[in-house]
């Protein structure tokens, strides 16, 4: 998980781009970079987990002059690498030159990954600022028009608030964009299958509940104590409970990962710290204790 910021437009100011990346750095604690590109800035908050000595961000390639901040996974990305003869080094720069190269269509080689992006790409009418989203929509991004004609572009609407934007729009899974006069052309890459509304069935949502949680207590193993969860957001609170009122507190604990904060390094109740405490606390109330753990996403860690 990492944060990408973007800000095009005439005169933008280097100023609005830090203050979007100090809103998004919680998404990628371990460094804030940004780039003056042509007509914004690019902006990246890291948390590197591919070839991290080799993936610093904005990434420019040296041999095209592209540019871009890239949040997510290229999953098989050797095997692109390969398969292309790109001479990567990390799936930054396998997106890098796939989309220099092959432009959106080298997005449906990457229907099972995970990515959203701000680039710039050289061409012979000049230079184009582009974004793109996976097939699924994993990875966020986000876009709007400041009050002063500019179009601003980031992982979260939070950032896009802190410059004045006021309609802030999703860029849909599986579409593309190209930033122009001021706005957004989007187009559509991968469509999501669609069922028919005559081959479409009703299902009870609290059937659909007894089967995830279901799915959840098939899992415990014998020995529960073995077991930890991950807790955070909706879903992994979801499945810590299942596991709690299944085990009746019996297992491992649950596991919170917060973000590392280098001005006050004792500061834990950042990220998810207080949903997952909002959990503890709700089984509490219903007489079930669990172990819970906060563990900081150190550098070092």
């Amino acid at each position: 998980m990492c944060g990408i910021t973007g800000i095009f437009g005439r005169e933008p100011r280097q100023e609005d781009l830090e203050s979007m990346l100090e809103v998004v750095k919680a998404r990628g604690p371990e460094e804030k970079s940004f780039k003056r590109v042509e007509g914004g800035w690019l902006g990246h908050a890291r948390l590197a987990f591919v070839n991290v000595e080799n993936n610093v961000q904005p990434y420019v390639d040296p041999e095209t002059g592209m540019v871009i901040s890239f949040n997510g996974e290229i999953y098989g990305w050797e095997k692109l690498n390969q398969r292309h003869n790109f001479g990567a080094r990390n799936d930054t720069e396998v997106l890098a030159k796939g989309l220099y190269r092959f432009g959106n269509d080298f997005l449906k080689e990457l229907t099972d990954s995970q990515f959203a992006y701000i680039a710039q790409i050289p061409r012979e009418g000049g230079i184009e600022t582009i974004v793109g989203r996976d097939a699924y929509g994993i990875s966020p991004l986000v876009f709007g028009k400041t009050h002063d004609g500019l179009v601003a572009i980031a992982s979260t609407p939070d950032a896009l608030k802190k410059v004045g934007v006021k309609k802030i729009k999703t860029l849909p899974a599986g579409t593309y964009g190209k930033v122009n006069d001021g706005s957004i052309d989007v187009q559509r890459y991968y469509q999501l299958p669609i069922i028919s509304p005559e081959n479409q069935k009703y299902i009870d949502p609290a059937i659909v509940r007894e089967m995830a949680i279901q799915s959840v207590v098939d899992e415990i193993p014998e020995q529960s104590e073995i077991l930890f969860t991950a807790m955070g957001g909706m879903d992994s609170q979801s499945i810590t409970r299942a596991v709690a009122e299944t085990t009746n507190g019996n297992f491992g604990g649950a596991i919170t990962v917060v973000p590392w904060n280098s001005e006050n390094p004792e500061k834990i109740d950042g990220g998810d710290y207080y949903a997952a405490k909002g959990m503890v606390e709700m089984l509490r109330e219903k007489g079930i204790k669990i172990n819970h753990y906060v563990v900081q996403l150190t550098p070092g860690y």
